[in-house]
């Protein structure tokens, strides 16, 4: 495809910038590019799209995903290659156990367990903003936990999340309509990672229960069966329930 020579007068310095990013890096056979549904992964797939490199984006089906997100996807961006996890978010727990701010293991098992074979360039949508974790990763790193020579680049790592919605206007680009709804982040529902101590965030904890009460059903009934498995199995090696080690 013929670079889009007419845009980068269009494009401000954080949008040039982002898209020399692309160009430069851009592997022979294209980048794989992680796509999410939402607002920062929006923008890097129109970036993308505007430097006119060759990627492929894929959506990783968490099974715990808002269902508007589905649609949203399905609908604006059809091209997207979707994986689904062997095993369900609620499966998952009935042999691990909950998924805590201290025990991650659903990102790995669920949203970072897809790969489209042979492309090795991975784009992600990871802003500094964020969090610190995200804020001490590098723009470029190899990505330990995939095959041998895969790469991370971060195109957007130190935009703005006002930038973020200023070029979502600038260029017209469709996004969920729960930001419409006061969501900040529209990811897994009932994260441990969205949903802290304070007043404001179990108000929002609180909002989640209500709107997806079937899977709030499942969360229950997932971790009554692990819960029930942990017992037995403690109780027979004589080591302390899980209780009582918060005792």
């Amino acid at each position: 495809m013929a670079r889009k020579t007419s845009l980068p007068g269009m494009l401000d310095a954080v949008e040039r910038e982002a898209v020399e990013f692309l160009r430069e890096h851009e592997p022979e056979e294209g980048y794989q590019l992680c796509f999410s549904g939402g607002k920062d992964s929006i923008v890097m797939r129109n970036l993308a799209d505007i430097a006119s490199v060759k990627y492929q984006a894929l959506f990783n089906c968490t099974t715990i995903d808002p269902p508007l997100i589905y649609k949203f996807i399905r609908f604006y961006y059809p091209n997207t290659v979707w994986h689904f996890p062997k095993h369900n978010f609620f499966e998952l727990i009935t042999v691990k156990g909950p998924a805590w701010r201290k025990v991650r293991w659903c990102c790995k098992e669920l949203k970072e367990s897809g790969d489209i074979p042979g492309l090795k360039g991975i784009l992600i949508g990871i802003r500094a903003e964020e969090s610190r974790q995200r804020a001490e990763r590098r723009r470029i790193e190899p990505a330990r936990a995939k095959p041998k020579g895969t790469t991370f680049y971060a195109p957007i790592h130190a935009w703005k999340e006002w930038q973020i919605w200023e070029h979502i206007e600038k260029w017209g680009l469709p996004y969920p309509s729960l930001y419409d709804e006061g969501y900040h982040r529209i990811g897994c529902k009932l994260c441990p990672m969205t949903f802290g101590p304070s007043p404001a965030a179990q108000a929002r904890l609180e909002r989640e229960k209500a709107r997806y009460p079937h899977f709030v059903k499942r969360f229950e009934e997932a971790l009554r069966i692990w819960f029930e498995k942990d017992t037995a199995r403690r109780k027979e090696k004589g080591e302390k329930i899980w209780h009582e080690n918060f005792e």
